[in-house]
């Protein structure tokens, strides 16, 4: 995300020998292999940084255009929101975390929180993997501030780090995996934020079906993912999840748009690396 020589190149290949035919302030990319990791925001030209010129979203194939369905302006209501704060993986029980504390999703949500009417805030031993496959149907936007890991081997096996406990009776270990978002509805849904690391990264297959832990809960229904594509930093996350969800829920801007002048403001602000902003992209629904 730093190497400005190759941001150059990258957009002398890819963009540069279409931009005469690109028009509007929108632009949808559908990625091919490898390209389902680049966040195409980064690239630049003398100009300065793709994310000052469009507002892009991805979708993980063409065919998934169709399904979508427009949910940003459905009621004039605040949407609700259902956010998994800091879980705790003491999934050995002996006293400790097993994945290093987030303090900094606490204050992430807690930033951010106040833009929506109806909310549920799951923090710490209360954010159970089984109370979230319970309640993911009844939220417009869920929100995962936690510990994500991509396995690139076992791409099904990719999973968010979730509070082992009992729910009505059932014990489970915690841990959400990309084979099991298959099974949750999400079609009230229009945003599943995943800020925790590697939640958009992919294996791509010989028919390039991208496998993810993100792309899973756009399977399974929701209209739109925010997701990032490598490890982050929580103060640079915290400060874009804070001034996407003001643009995007108070002020009504589409979720594209909201993310484009967000990364903008970061960039203007105390966070100017582009891995520092970089690392999220919009999925599905601009």
């Amino acid at each position: 995300a730093g190497d400005a020589s190759t941001a150059r190149r990258l957009y002398s290949l890819l963009i540069a020998p279409l931009e005469g035919r690109l028009a509007g302030e929108r632009l949808v990319v559908v990625p091919y292999g490898s390209l389902h990791q680049l966040p195409f925001e980064t690239l630049r030209d003398e100009k300065g940084y793709l994310v000052s010129r469009w507002d892009l979203t991805y979708l993980p194939s063409a065919s998934v255009l169709k399904h979508l369905k427009r949910r940003d302006a459905a009621s004039g209501r605040l949407p609700t929101l259902l956010a998994v704060v800091d879980p705790d993986t003491d999934y050995n029980r002996d006293g400790k975390p097993d994945m290093p504390p987030l303090p900094h999703a606490r204050e992430e949500v807690a930033g951010f929180a106040p833009s929506f009417g109806q909310k549920s805030l799951l923090v710490g031993a209360e954010a159970l993997k089984l109370a979230c496959q319970r309640d993911a149907s009844m939220y417009d936007v869920i929100h995962y501030a936690c510990h994500g890991e991509f396995y690139p081997a076992r791409p099904w096996a990719s999973s968010l780090f979730l509070a082992p406990g009992v729910v009505d009776g059932v014990r489970d270990d915690g841990r959400l995996r990309a084979s099991e978002v298959y099974a949750l509805d999400l079609r009230r849904s229009r945003l599943v934020a995943l800020s925790g690391c590697e939640t958009g990264r992919s294996q791509v297959s010989p028919g390039d079906d991208a496998v993810s832990i993100g792309t899973a809960f756009l399977h399974s229904g929701a209209s739109s993912l925010l997701v990032s594509l490598w490890k982050v930093e929580d103060q640079a996350t915290a400060a874009l999840m804070k001034a996407f969800y003001e643009k995007w829920v108070r002020e009504g801007k589409d979720k594209g748009r909201a993310l484009r002048e967000s990364k903008i403001e970061l960039m203007a602000s105390r966070f100017p690396h582009p891995r520092q902003w970089g690392a999220f992209v919009l999925m599905g629904e601009p």
